[in-house]
């Protein structure tokens, strides 16, 4: 199957973001609130973005929208797979699958080169910026995931014991 965008399989419901400006909140990013309603952190720069999807997928790339204030856009990017429910502590202390510097000539949008071997059966991605170009604040305007949803992998009709 071919990689196409599946942004829509995330569960909003079981994702969550921490250092979050109650203002510019994380499901901005989901429901096509464009650069006015960006994700904005709320205490410092740091961000933990944990997104949960509907079903089990194989992630074949990611995309970040980014500000137009180039201070506020982050620089160093921690992806971590798999992980529902990391703390700042953890995520600097943990090694990233993957681990991403955004230079401040970037475009308005920031494509991960994933390695789709690294991401083929994902419940969850958790996006932990670590810190930006020198802003108070962190901000991100978009975020794209591109792969396919495995068949039969409904993660939402899972019923606990």
């Amino acid at each position: 199957m071919a990689a196409e965008n599946i942004t829509a399989l995330i569960n909003k419901s079981a994702s969550s973001c921490l250092n979050e400006d109650k203002a510019h909140p994380w499901s901005n990013l989901v429901g096509g609130g464009g650069k006015a309603l960006a994700l904005k952190s709320d205490a410092d720069e740091q961000l933990i973005l944990t997104l949960a999807f509907s079903q089990t997928v194989k992630i074949t790339g990611l995309s970040i929208g980014l500000p137009t204030d180039r201070g506020s856009c982050p620089r160093t990017i921690k992806l971590f797979i798999n992980e529902s429910s990391l703390g700042f502590d953890e995520a600097t202390e943990m090694k990233a699958l993957q681990e991403f510097v955004i230079t401040d000539s970037s475009p308005d949008e920031y494509v991960l080169k994933i390695q789709a071997l690294k991401w083929t059966r994902t419940d969850f991605i958790t996006i932990f910026i670590v810190d930006n170009h020198g802003s108070s604040v962190s901000s991100i305007t978009d975020v794209k995931v591109y792969g396919s949803a495995h068949a039969g992998t409904d993660v939402a009709q899972i019923k606990s014991c």
